[in-house]
């Protein structure tokens, strides 16, 4: 009787051993995707054996191994430990790896870039047209949006910073406004705090306005805290800004050579016709605009004339601007700061 029993324990034991053996061989062996990614989206409430059939079901695993991966995630006591999301499996994954990766939620990784000088509405478009965002904000007014936004400004231009967001898939919009205003307001509070002693502009939200001009005046960088000195100057001595990017923004940025009747349109971020700041920014203004503007040059320019190679001529008095203009321009409108 006694042999018996061994035996049938024995052949239980080996058995176990076997299941067990195998079960670590499949666990860890590479389910070989090969170069191609695949994308393995999991909805909320979805059971283990939901996942594996949606494994089985992309041909990511054969049947076999599907009921294999089910049996592996249950051994470890994962299967309600799985994350909803959506998942990008390449390379030689094993199913080991490819639980581990579900438990932790390691989603997949889109991006959003916000290009300096875009502007709000440059980046609302990429905000509607990426796949991987869900849509909140479609029907929602500006003054809606600065609510949710907690935002205590009376526009949205200009208030989020240019950067590369990463998210995950179905991430909501307003989530990304949020994260990029957040970021605009630590860059901006930072700067503001270590400004220069003596400015002709009074508030964090100027600096944001001015920056945003400079962004758009300025491709070199070495060139900013001079377009800068000029704003600040002008706007010490009560003189208007007569920036070309304003009366643009004002013609709703219209790509177009500025007529004399555009420098005459009643328009208030026309800054040929209305002294001082326009009422927002006209762009989203990146870090080295924002330093320039708060850290203008002590030159004594008060003008300033594109030399055409993205470069400006800085002139301190009219006639010298005047002759620069002519050098420069040829007898095309300037660029910039025109005269008064």
């Amino acid at each position: 009787m006694l042999p018996k029993i061994t035996a049938i324990c024995l052949a239980i034991i080996v058995s176990v051993s076997l299941a067990i053996y195998i079960e670590l061989r499949f666990a860890h062996a590479p389910l070989m995707l090969g170069n191609t990614e695949h994308t393995l989206s999991i909805k909320r409430g979805m059971s283990v054996k939901g996942v594996a059939a949606l494994l089985k079901e992309q041909n990511i695993l054969s049947e076999i191994q599907s009921k294999q991966f089910l049996l592996w995630v249950k051994i470890n006591k994962a299967d309600k430990k799985l994350k909803a999301g959506t998942y990008l499996l390449s390379g030689k994954l094993t199913p080991d790896q490819l639980m581990n990766k579900l438990v932790i939620g390691d989603v997949a990784q889109y991006a959003i870039t916000i290009i300096e000088g875009q502007t709000f509405a440059d980046f609302l478009e990429k905000l509607k047209q990426h796949p991987a965002i869900f849509q909140t904000l479609e029907k929602l007014s500006e003054k809606e949006i600065l609510t949710l936004l907690d935002a205590p400004y009376p526009y949205l231009e200009g208030i989020f910073f240019p950067d590369t967001y990463y998210f995950p898939d179905q991430t909501q919009d307003i989530t990304l406004l949020k994260l990029a205003y957040q970021t605009m307001q630590r860059h901006l509070t930072m700067a503001w705090e270590k400004r220069a002693e003596i400015l002709a502009i009074h508030t964090p939200y100027e600096a944001l306005i001015l920056a945003s001009i400079i962004e758009k005046e300025g491709q070199l960088s070495v060139e900013r805290p001079l377009i800068s000195g000029v704003f600040h100057r002008r706007l010490a001595k009560n003189m208007r800004l007569q920036a070309d990017p304003t009366v643009l923004y004002g013609l709703g940025n219209k790509t177009k050579n500025i007529t004399k009747a555009d420098l005459k349109m009643d328009n208030p971020f026309n800054t040929y016709v209305y002294p001082n700041l326009p009422p927002s920014p006209i762009a989203l203004p990146g870090l080295d605009a924002i330093e320039a503007a708060l850290h203008p040059d002590n030159g004594e320019a008060l003008y300033f004339v594109a030399k055409g190679d993205g470069s400006h001529y800085f002139s301190a008095n009219l006639n010298e601007h005047n002759k620069a203009v002519q050098k420069y321009q040829l007898q095309q409108p300037a660029q910039g700061v025109l005269s008064e």
